[in-house]
C-alpha cells in the first residue's frame, strides 16, 4: 500500500467523523482512528495470545540537582525512577537509550509491565522531580 492509498484512507476516515469539528480536529480523529485499527491489525496477526503492550516511561538521562562540580552524590533520573516507582525486576522489559535529537540531551526508556501501583508511584516521582 502506497502514499496515495494511505491518503485516501485518511481522507475517508476524516470524512465520517461527526458533523461540528473543525477540520483539523477531523483529521486528528481520523489518524486515531487509523492507528488503533493498524495497531488492532498487528495485534491480532503478530501478538501471542495473552501478550501486552508495555508501559514505556522516558526520562532525561542526566543527573538531578547540583552541578557536576560538586562530589556530593546524587541519584540519576533512572536510579531515582525505579526506587520511587518501585519497578520490580520481573516486570521490566527493558532500559535503552532514546534519541537525543536536537537537544542533545540523552534520554533514557524503560518499558514495563503496567500495575496500578505503578501509577502512584509515578505521581510521587512527578511530585519529587518538581521538588528538585
Amino acid at each position: 500500500m502506497g502514499f496515495l492509498d494511505d491518503m485516501r484512507k485518511l481522507k475517508q476516515a476524516a470524512e465520517e467523523q461527526p458533523e461540528g469539528l473543525s477540520s483539523k480536529e477531523r483529521i486528528e480523529r481520523a489518524k486515531q482512528q487509523l492507528a488503533g485499527d493498524a495497531r488492532h491489525g498487528f495485534e491480532s496477526d503478530w501478538m501471542a495470545p495473552g501478550a501486552e503492550w508495555p508501559y514505556v516511561e522516558y526520562l532525561s538521562g542526566k543527573r538531578l540537582g547540583k552541578a557536576d562540580a560538586d562530589l556530593e552524590w546524587r541519584p540519576s533520573v533512572v536510579e531515582a525512577y525505579l526506587t520511587i516507582v518501585g519497578l520490580r525486576p520481573d516486570d521490566t522489559f527493558g532500559i535503552w537509550t532514546a534519541d537525543a535529537g536536537e537537544t542533545g540531551v540523552h534520554e533514557m526508556a524503560i518499558g514495563y509491565r503496567d500495575r496500578p501501583e505503578y501509577a502512584r508511584g509515578r505521581e510521587r516521582f512527578a511530585a519529587w522531580r518538581d521538588a528538585q
